[in-house]
């Protein structure tokens, strides 16, 4: 490159070279040194998001966990057999998160102390041996107002584990019974079922 000429020409040698090219130092398009021509290459080292103030983002983090499914059944009679709108495959278990009954006794009869739930295919309580208890799913306790009776996940812990897990779940047979004679009920049972399909969650 003659430093007389006032251009270079385009098939001057010292142009094209590897690395800092003295010949071109002092102009924009050169960088002044091997590190800084490093950095700017990797976008993402500790140096170049420093030197821009940029929070580094690794992107999303994820876990896997057992794909739930939120299940709410709701009637006004004592029995019924819910059938699901979709079998559920490889159940793990089935949680009750929350129960409520409203309940209007018969004329002579009193308000029960509690209601008990019993689903077919579900039972797990053990009691005495003619009690309703035994082979009882749930028990729903009366709540401050005497016609309304609850159970809470955080406070009764009413769940039932498979192991193995059950290859089908299609339908639950529920019968609420109670000591006193009912004119009329409803309620609302709210259920988790959790399954062996892994989901990843964000």
């Amino acid at each position: 490159m003659n430093l007389e000429e006032i251009y270079a020409k385009a098939n001057d040698k010292s142009l094209y070279q590897r690395g800092v090219n003295n010949n071109l130092r002092g102009l924009n398009t050169q960088f002044r040194t091997m590190e800084m021509q490093e950095d700017n290459h990797n976008l993402y080292s500790d140096k170049t998001l420093n030197k821009y103030n940029v929070i580094r983002n690794d992107g999303l983090s994820s876990k896997q966990i057992n794909k739930p499914y939120k299940l709410v059944l709701t009637s006004t009679s004592a029995e019924k057999v819910f059938n699901l709108d979709i079998p559920l495959k490889d159940v793990l278990s089935v949680k009750l998160i929350r129960a409520t009954s409203k309940v209007v006794p018969d004329v002579n009869a009193a308000h029960p102390l509690f209601l008990t739930l019993k689903i077919d295919e579900l039972n797990k309580n053990v009691g005495e041996k003619l009690s309703t208890i035994n082979n009882s799913f749930a028990l729903l306790h009366v709540n401050n107002v005497p016609e309304i009776y609850n159970n809470d996940y955080s406070t009764n812990e009413d769940i039932k584990y498979f192991d193995p897990p059950i290859n089908s779940l299609s339908k639950l047979t529920c019968k609420i019974e109670s000591s006193e004679t009912l004119e009329s009920l409803e309620y609302v049972l709210e259920f988790l079922i959790e399954t062996k399909t892994k989901l990843n969650v964000y």
